[in-house]
């Protein structure tokens, strides 16, 4: 029986998340990669999925995700696509103007109340909400780990330059409004909470 359902929005740590939930579940985790087996063998489902997949199927499940500020997580997205994956080869601002990656934080947990969430993470502070979720589950397990470093050796200057454009940093909030409002909704719950 599912018990934990596990949405893995691109770029928000969720390559980290899958070791820890590796850690505490083994063989019983399902890593969605767009097969569909027989679930009842699995106590877990986690993957790149948007909640809408298995909404109404599971009610009784614990549903987390983590999400990202969306300027840095759509840099960080374009860099693993340019360099990791190596499946896109434009530019960054016409990156940023491809629609199905506008608002995606949104979509992807899009159909389920914010509130019926047992956990959404934010991945600017890994470490705190991994101790906090790690508690609230009783797992042995609170890897402070990172996985799927991006693999371009300027990452970070380019990601310094990135976010010091104030005209293509306008340009990405005002495309992705529905993940900014997400986002800082999201921050002030976790922010009230200290």
């Amino acid at each position: 029986m599912i018990e934990l359902v596990s949405i893995h929005i691109p770029k928000t740590a969720g390559s980290s998340f899958l070791k820890i939930l590796l850690d505490n579940y083994g063989d019983d985790i399902f890593h969605y990669r767009g097969e569909e087996p027989n679930l009842s063998e699995f106590k877990a489902i986690h993957g790149h999925f948007d909640a809408k997949k298995y909404l109404g199927l599971y009610p009784d499940s614990k549903w987390i995700a983590w999400v990202r500020h969306p300027v840095i997580r759509l840099i960080s997205f374009y860099n693993y696509m340019v360099y990791n994956d190596k499946s896109y080869s434009g530019s960054f601002e016409s990156f940023i103007e491809i629609e199905q990656f506008i608002n995606q934080q949104t979509a992807f947990l899009a159909g389920k109340d914010l509130n019926s969430y047992f956990f959404i993470g934010v991945q600017e502070f890994w470490g705190e909400d991994i101790a906090e979720l790690s508690g609230k589950m009783n797992w042995s397990s609170s890897l402070l780990i990172q996985d799927n470093v991006n693999k371009n050796p300027n990452y970070h200057e380019e990601l310094s330059l990135l976010i010091r454009d104030e005209r293509l940093v306008k340009k990405i909030i005002s495309l992705n409004e529905e993940d900014m409002e997400l986002y800082y909704k999201l921050l002030s719950c976790l922010l009230y909470t200290f």
